[in-house]
């Protein structure tokens, strides 16, 4: 099926408009998020809550997981500019990032990797991808990667 470059801008707009629209206009009735999402998603935040239990809710189960270890993750190799397409303009600023990895452990069901609903009384509620162990039942873990 072909589409026009007309066409492409004109949905692709519209995409750009949903898309910027406040989550709360979609999700009437959800939990409150108690901080920013840039503010959320810290290390120094979430070793605040190392120790911390967190009602974990799948679409057919509810579970408490504590938040058990907070660490940085391991350097990555330098990237080979020379390959890059695009080089970045003369004088602008390397971006910034900021990597850690968290993990949690409990529940009485082992959960498959995904997304899921965490709730603390100090976060509120708040989706997180997570990926069990292989080695470890019951222990999840996300990894942070925020680049600006």
């Amino acid at each position: 099926m072909a589409i026009s470059r007309r066409e492409l801008l004109g949905r692709g707009g519209l995409l750009a408009a949903f898309a910027a629209m406040p989550t709360s206009i979609f999700a009437a009735g959800e939990t409150k998020v108690a901080a920013s999402s840039s503010s959320l998603y810290t290390k120094e935040r979430f070793e605040a809550l190392k120790g911390s239990v967190f009602q974990v809710t799948s679409p057919n189960m509810k579970q408490s997981m504590t938040l058990v270890e907070v660490k940085d993750a391991p350097e990555p190799e330098a990237a080979n500019t020379a390959s890059f397409a695009v080089s970045a303009p003369k004088g602008a600023p390397a971006p910034t990032t900021t990597e850690f990895i968290v993990r949690f452990y409990g529940g009485t069901h082992q959960l498959a990797q995904g997304t899921y609903t965490f709730e603390n009384e100090k976060t509120g509620a708040f989706s997180l991808f997570i990926v069990p162990s292989m080695k470890d039942k019951f222990f999840y873990t996300a990894v942070f990667n925020r680049i600006w």
